[in-house]
């Protein structure tokens, strides 16, 4: 429950993120939804642009943008969506990001400018708290330095991460005080209807809410919570295969098959080996990142706490110092120490001691 209120008491006390979206995007051309995507900063969360659709309030797909070229160091994206199918409605209401090829893309924020001059807004802490893959960033977010955490989309899975996409549904995360204690009391009214929000293994078409949600006008609550959480209520536009050849799109792209699973985390693969991050950030923990399940990423060093965590083991280790010197990591070298001279081995746990070779260090501060 900390960990929630830390996340969103951001959203509800400084500033709402429909208007920091609405400061970050230029006003949108004719018939046209501005969906930007803020990557995490650093040399190795960035990665490939991602596709990006939206989708009208019928679940009925407005059109798409293909992305694939590389982010550099946590720029942002602007996919200008344009809305080419004529029987779909303007505004939209949902928006879907596939992985636009092989290189992993950790996500930061996503903001959303519609042709009707609507603003929407969603960060990585929101899939942080729903068991999406995670890693730290430090892009700056809206007021008071705030760097969200950032999370994964990736189109082969060589790096251990599953999840090839998200969905969000738009209206739902327009910020409230109310809205963010909903979240805190309510997990699975947030995490677990799949319209409203969902990382994906497979790119699979959107699924829409039918009937559409209705939300209280001042606090933005949920009217009928229990009718979301009804995966009847959960629909796929059939029209949509006439319109835009969505899955056509996809199946091009040089990914892995697989099948729809719930996992989006296995084993962490190669992909990070042989990065290194640094961080002077207060809010970088490497005891929470070692110690959570779903965060995939470089091996990390919080300068702070003076620790670094070994991402493939997950495994804490204390940064080497006058008061220790065997059994740490020595963040001015990057190597392990030993128990004792050029030794291998913890001599606490017998542990064997990988050695470590970075070719790729990077420092926030």
């Amino acid at each position: 429950m900390a960990a929630a209120l830390e996340v969103f008491s951001v959203i509800a006390d400084t500033i709402s993120i429909a208007q920091f979206i609405a400061s970050l995007i230029p006003q949108p051309m004719v018939s046209v939804n501005t969906v930007r995507v803020i990557a995490g900063t650093g040399d190795n969360t960035d990665g490939a642009a991602p596709d990006v659709a939206t989708f009208d309030i019928n679940g009925y797909i407005q059109g798409i943008t293909r992305g694939g070229q590389r982010l550099q160091k946590g720029a942002d994206y602007d996919a200008q969506v344009k809305v080419v199918n004529p029987d779909a409605a303007v505004q939209a209401n949902y928006v879907q990001l596939m992985a636009g090829g092989n290189d992993a893309l950790c996500i930061a924020g996503i903001s959303v400018m519609t042709d009707d001059q609507g603003a929407f807004g969603w960060t990585g802490d929101f899939g942080y708290y729903c068991g999406a893959p995670w890693y730290y960033s430090s892009t700056v977010i809206g007021g008071n330095n705030y760097m969200p955490k950032c999370v994964w989309i990736d189109g082969d899975a060589s790096s251990g991460i599953m999840t090839k996409g998200l969905g969000i549904h738009l209206p739902s995360f327009a910020a409230t005080a109310e809205r963010a204690s909903s979240i805190m009391m309510d997990k699975d009214l947030w995490c677990k209807t799949d319209p409203r929000f969902k990382v994906f293994d497979t790119i699979t078409p959107l699924q829409y809410f039918d009937p559409t949600p209705q939300f209280q006008p001042d606090t933005q609550l949920d009217v009928d919570p229990a009718s979301l959480k009804n995966p009847a209520n959960w629909k796929i536009n059939p029209k949509n295969a006439d319109k835009i050849p969505l899955i056509e799109l996809v199946s091009k792209k040089r990914m892995v098959d697989g099948n729809t699973t719930d996992t989006t985390i296995q084993t962490q693969g190669t992909g990070f080996r042989g990065k290194l991050i640094k961080s002077e950030m207060q809010s970088h923990s490497a005891m929470e990142l070692c110690e959570s399940s779903t965060s995939v990423g470089p091996d990390f060093v919080s300068m702070v706490e003076k620790v670094f965590c070994d991402m493939e083991r997950k495994k804490v280790w204390r940064l080497c110092s006058s008061e220790q010197d065997v059994n740490c990591f020595d963040a001015e070298k990057n190597v392990m120490r030993g128990g004792k001279v050029n030794s291998r081995r913890d001599d606490t746990t017998g542990e064997r001691i990988v050695r470590k070779r970075y070719h790729t260090v990077s420092t926030w501060a």
